[in-house]
């Protein structure tokens, strides 16, 4: 499957960089966003997502992913990927690039060590000034 034009275009204006090769990525998402993993030039890559060509649907991925920047605009810590670009696009197809994890280990294996880690990442949440509030809890002591 090939990067669409539109797409490879507009990474490469928010990286600055030239893209030397994309991966689709198939699945793990709730949209129908274009995902694709990039690889530059100087060997950096990045998470991108897209809006998408089925007309129908394109300006809910839009608002869709504007939500998403906003929420990785505003939100910082070891628990998100890092923001890398934005382009809203001027209307239905925005793109969101993303760091890269694809790296990292995705399997559900629920050991010890991964519960302990996302207990301590959903305190590291809580300790967010604007999270207890949002979520009606009482601010973290």
């Amino acid at each position: 499957m090939d990067c669409p034009d539109w797409l490879g275009e507009r990474v490469e204006a928010l990286a600055g960089r030239k893209v030397a090769s994309w991966r689709h990525v198939e699945g793990g998402g709730f949209t129908p966003s274009e995902r694709w993993v990039v690889g530059f030039d100087d060997g950096r890559s990045a998470f991108v997502k897209g809006g998408t060509e089925v007309t129908d649907v394109n300006a809910d991925v839009a608002g869709w992913l504007r939500v998403e920047h906003l929420v990785y605009s505003h939100v910082e810590g070891p628990f998100m990927p890092r923001l890398l670009g934005w382009d809203d696009g001027g209307g239905h197809q925005a793109v969101l690039l993303l760091e890269d994890l694809s790296w990292a280990d995705w399997q559900a294996t629920w050991t010890q060590e991964r519960i302990d880690r996302v207990l301590a990442t959903l305190d590291a949440i809580l300790a967010l000034p604007w999270a207890a509030k949002m979520l009606g809890l009482p601010p973290p002591e």
